[in-house]
């Protein structure tokens, strides 16, 4: 599947690998994000989903009260989340 994204973020994930996430039960596409060559870079997971703006305000509403992903990248139904401790993407 081909995810329509900016430029500026496919700049910024410039050399990763996109893996299809199969695990759960989203009907979402998620893809894990992993740069094989730099191992010490973050790995993402990028969701691309309509209705993903109201999933995103929760998850920032949840952090001061849960563990959860940071959020840092959402555009039109495409989401990338940090999977790893900050410091990820800068926050667009």
């Amino acid at each position: 599947m081909s995810i329509p994204i900016p430029t500026t973020l496919q700049e910024k994930l410039d050399g990763y690998t996109w893996k299809r996430n199969t695990l759960g039960m989203s009907a979402q596409h998620v893809f894990h994000l992993y740069h094989p060559v730099e191992p010490h870079k973050p790995s993402y997971y990028l969701k691309a989903s309509p209705g993903l703006a109201g999933e995103c305000a929760r998850t920032i509403w949840l952090q001061p009260y849960l563990p959860v992903p940071d959020v840092h990248y959402l555009w039109k139904n495409t989401a990338v989340i940090c999977s790893s401790p900050r410091p990820c993407l800068a926050k667009c």
